[in-house]
């Protein structure tokens, strides 16, 4: 068994929006986005370069993100992105101000 990690590339694009729009993904993740090619590519397109762009009230900022495709014995099945935890506002309604400064969020 091997498992690999491909960094993100628009050619993996189709592939994020079949498993966007799965049924067993749906349940958990972006219930109420009808995922299309468009909308991947606006999404994602940044995530290819390493980077997500936060538009804040004075300024918009670039910060880092690292998105990969995980591979089993060559055959997709999944997706994992890692970033600073501090760099990206809560959606959740939790506080990160006592974590440390260099805490990874990850999401997969």
């Amino acid at each position: 068994m091997k498992i690999t990690f491909a960094p993100l590339a628009e050619l993996h694009f189709p592939l994020l929006l079949k498993w966007l729009e799965a049924p067993h993904v749906k349940a958990w993740w972006d219930k109420d986005v009808r995922w299309t090619a468009e909308l991947i590519q606006e999404k994602y397109s940044d995530y290819v370069k390493g980077y997500k762009i936060l538009q804040l009230a004075d300024r918009t900022i670039h910060k880092p993100i690292h998105a990969f495709v995980i591979s089993l014995n060559s055959q997709p099945i999944g997706y994992i992105q890692c970033y600073n935890k501090h760099d990206f506002p809560s959606h959740h309604g939790y506080e990160s101000v006592d974590l440390p400064k260099s805490c990874a969020g990850l999401d997969w």
